[in-house]
């Protein structure tokens, strides 16, 4: 049985199952390196012909798979990060972001309404960039090691901007 198998089978989290260290920060060259090596290792095609094996083949792989794209994902992997961490994503959004979320959504709204799929687009462009510093600034609060309310509430917000960037 390979290292990458042992690592798989032992690791108690995604982060660890990839050899990472438990951060939202992560290298993704690393990240798609080890997603090969593990798909190479646990794929069934590789376990023999034991049903047991390649059952056990099987799961690890779906395991490798899920936790790629968690970990591929930068609010899924600030969500799991939290998780990790004993927090976990409520509804409370700061007022201020509720109030940005809202005007946001007004806004995209009647672009839709009225048809100008020009300002739809730049709407959507605009919360996909939000998206990105909201997660970011998540991201550095549950790397500081005490997350707080802080980092629950700019995910909890995160999941409202990805829906209004996503359409």
């Amino acid at each position: 049985m390979s290292d990458d198998l042992h690592q798989a089978i032992r690791a108690n989290n995604h982060f660890e199952l990839f050899g990472l260290p438990v951060q939202y920060r992560l290298d993704r060259q690393v990240l798609s390196a080890r997603y090969l090596d593990l798909t190479r290792a646990t794929h069934p095609d590789f376990a023999g012909t034991d049903a047991e094996a390649q059952l056990q083949a099987m799961e690890l792989s779906a395991r490798v798979n899920e936790a790629h794209a968690v970990l591929n994902d930068d609010l899924r992997r600030a969500e799991y990060l939290l998780h990790l961490q004993g927090g976990s994503i409520g509804d409370k959004v700061s007022p201020d972001l509720l109030e940005r979320i809202f005007e946001m959504r007004e806004a995209l709204s009647v672009a839709l309404s009225s048809g100008d799929k020009t300002r739809a687009a730049s709407i959507r462009a605009e919360a996909a960039d939000w998206l990105v510093q909201v997660v970011s600034e998540a991201g550095m609060c549950l790397d500081s090691g005490n997350p707080g309310q802080k980092a629950q509430q700019l995910l909890s917000a995160a999941r409202y901007v990805r829906k209004i960037a996503m359409g």
